[in-house]
């Protein structure tokens, strides 16, 4: 059954790709090289930040954007050398800071405004489980959480003295470690992966706390800053066509949909 969801997204994301302008573009413009986390193509996510990019391409003609989707860890490790002149969709990280640039405010902080959109990251826990996160903390781990290599929430995590495990690559291999007792809990993204609970292998078995979030936070359109070096101008008007094309009303309709109607949708805006 996931493999045949994975396919139907895959095939969601070729046609959405091509409508939005982000496979084969033919019109001239300064290239931007953009790298995708190619865990979200297709998905819930993937079809948000679509949706929002096809905005900001409309607003900037003179810009081309040619997306690549890799791994998360591929993708950062190649906008670091210089491969990529942005990478997609990245919440903020005192490590990736030192080969990508955030939009700041005047004071140099990075500038919320300006975000693509607001993610959090769920609790997966075997049914019947007491593992809960209280808002500041985790009770009743007997074993470590399960995260993924890469992923900032893993800082986090390990800022709060949680014992983390990023053995996984995927979110599914990690499920099943869950599902086997060898993790007390895996911490996910909600809008990608809840699908997947429904699946034979996992249903009954395994249950997603949202509420509420870890670390609801924004992510970002991220820039090398040898782009940003080579084309200043550049970057606060991309940024300022991500701002206005969160604020429209298809790419909010769009966030509700996928965040349901939940506690933490009643209180959260992309």
């Amino acid at each position: 059954m996931w493999h045949v969801l994975s396919t139907r997204w895959k095939w969601l994301a070729s046609a959405i790709l091509v409508a939005a302008g982000w496979a084969a573009p033919v019109r001239a413009g300064e290239l931007v090289r953009v790298c995708t986390n190619q865990e979200t193509i297709g998905a819930p996510t993937g079809e948000l930040a679509t949706l929002l990019m096809a905005h900001v391409a409309r607003q900037l003609p003179d810009l081309r954007f040619e997306y690549t989707p890799l791994p998360w860890t591929r993708c950062l490790k190649m906008a670091e050398r210089g491969d990529f002149d942005a990478v997609l969709a990245g919440s903020y990280s005192v490590d990736r800071a030192k080969y990508l640039t955030y939009p700041q405010k005047v004071d140099g902080s990075v500038d919320a405004s300006k975000r693509m959109f607001n993610l959090g990251f769920a609790v997966i826990r075997r049914v019947g489980s007491k593992v809960t996160w209280t808002g500041s903390q985790f009770t009743h781990l007997d074993a470590p959480v399960g995260a993924q290599l890469g992923y900032s929430i893993v800082e986090y995590l390990r800022a709060q003295n949680v014992e983390v495990d990023v053995g996984s690559s995927t979110v599914i291999s990690g499920l099943r470690k869950l599902n086997a007792g060898r993790i007390a809990a895996m911490v996910v993204n909600p809008f990608n992966f809840e699908a997947l609970l429904h699946e034979p292998e996992f249903e009954g078995k395994l249950e997603m706390v949202v509420d509420p979030l870890i670390q609801n936070k924004p992510y970002y359109i991220t820039l090398g800053n040898g782009f940003v070096a080579a084309h200043p101008e550049l970057a606060p008007r991309l940024w300022k066509a991500v701002e206005i094309a969160r604020q429209t009303a298809d790419v909010g309709n769009l966030y509700a949909k996928y965040l349901g109607q939940t506690q933490s949708s009643l209180r959260l805006k992309p």
